[in-house]
């Protein structure tokens, strides 16, 4: 994975991989606790708005596979950074991996807090 050096980009750095972990966990607490009051998070489907919305979207979980996110680069942007990574669904049973795909993944970043989510399809 590409890192920055600057001291500021590596806070952000580590607030990104913590969300995005939290995120791969289902960990509501540890959600809750790197987003900003404010939150947007667009979807395909919707758009959640506000610390509440954002842990209850981050708790939903399938019965068979665990949705895991693997950053591969951060790319550090004026209002915060785009993440490229692989999304992986695995199986929960065997560890195996169902499906795989590369995404790019816009956060945004207020207050040293995750701010705005928006996940793009990245080509191969």
């Amino acid at each position: 994975m590409t890192l920055s050096n600057r001291s500021d980009d590596v806070d952000t750095d580590e607030l990104v991989l913590g969300f995005l972990a939290a995120l791969t966990a289902g960990d509501r607490t540890a959600v809750g606790e790197l987003v900003h009051p404010e939150i947007e998070i667009r979807t395909e489907r919707k758009v959640h708005r506000g610390r509440r919305a954002a842990i209850e979207w981050a708790g939903k979980v399938f019965d068979h596979l665990v949705r895991r996110y693997e950053p591969i680069e951060i790319e550090h942007t004026e209002g915060g950074v785009l993440v490229h990574a692989e999304l992986e669904y695995v199986w929960r049973e065997s560890g195996e991996v169902g499906d795989s795909s590369p995404v790019a993944i816009e956060l945004g970043i207020r207050d040293g807090l995750i701010s705005s989510w928006y996940l793009l399809d990245e080509p191969r």
